[in-house]
């Protein structure tokens, strides 16, 4: 990501942006926003994810044979990074 130069910090209290800057500043606004809600996206996912592995994990022989798993599926799915589907 480019480094944006940060304007002299207005003291006077009479200080304007241009209507350039101004859409500059809402749109790089706009973008750290878009980055922080992903992020916050992704870490829900990934807890979302951890609880559904716990719970597979919870299960007994005859539940995890209902659903078409074994022991060693709900294992296997357990130790999967958090990051990964």
């Amino acid at each position: 990501m480019a480094h944006l130069a940060h304007p002299a910090p207005c003291l006077s209290g009479n200080c304007e942006l241009s209507e350039s800057a101004q859409r500059n500043a809402a749109s790089h606004h706009a973008n750290w926003m878009k980055q922080v809600n992903n992020f916050a996206d992704f870490i829900a996912l990934a807890l979302q994810r951890r609880a559904q592995r716990r719970a597979l994990m919870r299960l007994g022989t005859e539940a995890l044979s209902d659903i078409g798993l074994t022991r060693a599926d709900a294992e296997e799915e357990y130790r999967q990074s958090f990051w990964r589907p």
